[in-house]
C-alpha cells in the first residue's frame, strides 16, 4: 500500500516537472530564434560594411578611375542599365580586384541570411548595387579640401532658412548612421571635424 502511494506520488511530480518544463520550453524557444534572427542581422551589417568600406578606400586612393587605377586597370561598378547577369559579373570581377589590392580580406564576403548553396547563383542572391541618396550627404562644393559651399539635395544654397537640411555635429562618426568607424556618412568622407547636415524632410 506504501509503495502504490509512492509511486503515485512520483509519477505525479514526474507529470509536474513535464508539464512546467514543456511551458518554460514554449517560453524559451521563441526567444532564441528571435537570438539568431538578430545574430545573423548583426553578422550580415559587419559584412556590408567591410564592403562598403573597401568601396570607399578603393575610390579614395583613385582605384575606379583609369588614370590613377593600378595598372590603369580601375574597379569598375556595375551601370544601372547592365543586365543582371552583368551587373553581378561586375561585382564578382571588383570584389576580386578589391582583395588582390588589400581593400578587403576575402572576395567570399557574404549575406548569411541567404543560404550557401544559393549565395553568388544568381544577382537575386548576391551583392546588389542600389541608388543612395547619402552617396554625397553632404552636398559639399570644396576646393583644395576647404568646403567652400553647401548645396541642398536640389542642388541650391543652404541658408538658415532652408527647411530641408539642419547642421547637424552630433551625427558626426555615429555608427547608427555611419556603415563603419569615420566614415562620416553625412560630413566628408573620413573626416573628424566640423558639422555635418542632416535631411529634416
Amino acid at each position: 500500500m506504501v509503495v502504490s502511494s509512492r509511486r503515485g506520488a512520483m509519477m505525479l511530480m514526474l507529470l509536474v516537472v513535464i508539464i512546467v518544463g514543456s511551458i518554460i520550453a514554449m517560453q524559451i524557444l521563441p526567444g532564441e530564434e528571435m537570438i539568431t534572427h538578430r545574430a545573423l542581422e548583426s553578422t550580415l551589417d559587419t559584412e556590408l560594411s567591410q564592403v562598403r568600406e573597401a568601396f570607399d578606400l578603393a575610390y579614395m586612393a583613385g582605384e575606379m578611375d583609369t588614370e590613377t587605377a593600378l595598372a590603369s586597370d580601375p574597379i569598375l561598378m556595375p551601370a544601372d542599365d547592365d543586365a543582371d547577369a552583368l551587373k553581378k559579373t561586375k561585382l564578382e570581377a571588383a570584389m576580386v580586384k578589391l582583395v588582390a589590392r588589400g581593400y578587403l580580406r576575402s572576395d567570399n564576403v557574404k549575406d548569411p541570411t541567404v543560404p550557401a548553396f544559393r549565395w553568388g547563383s544568381d544577382y537575386a542572391n548576391f551583392w546588389q548595387v542600389q541608388g543612395n541618396i547619402a552617396s554625397n550627404p553632404s552636398f559639399e562644393i570644396s576646393e583644395s579640401g576647404a568646403v567652400i559651399n553647401w548645396k541642398d539635395y536640389e542642388g541650391n544654397d543652404i541658408d538658415d532658412v532652408n527647411p530641408h537640411v539642419a547642421s547637424d555635429p552630433t551625427f558626426l562618426q555615429s555608427m547608427q548612421i555611419d556603415d563603419y568607424p569615420y566614415q562620416n556618412k553625412l560630413g566628408s568622407v573620413f573626416g573628424k571635424e566640423g558639422a555635418a547636415l542632416k535631411l529634416t524632410r
